[in-house]
């Protein structure tokens, strides 16, 4: 026949790896909330890294356009005041080669 001592030491011992199986269950359960919170992260970090990537594609097909736009209308310039146009760049020119000396 058990002692009431030793019963109540079972208890308490059936009781203590209830609890540590049930931290070590909380633990497992963190670890994988932690995974799937790692994994959202990287989801919305590429995203944003795409919305970042269409946004740049954006900026650069506008900047070619402009720059297209510009270049025609220089060309156009050039066309219609040849000689102006060849003295603004022998200026330019020369003034590069000056600056350039030092």
């Amino acid at each position: 026949m058990e002692t009431q001592s030793t019963v109540q030491m079972n208890d308490v011992q059936r009781q203590f790896k209830e609890v540590t199986d049930e931290v070590a269950a909380l633990a497992d359960m963190l670890k994988d909330i932690a995974a799937s919170k790692g994994e959202e992260a990287r989801a919305a970090a590429g995203e944003r890294l795409e919305e970042l990537a269409r946004r740049a594609q954006l900026l650069a097909e506008k900047a070619k356009s402009r720059t297209q736009s510009e270049l025609s209308s220089l060309e156009q310039k050039i066309t219609e005041k040849p000689v102006q146009s060849a003295l603004i760049a022998f200026v330019i020119g020369l003034l590069l080669g000056i600056l350039t000396r030092r």
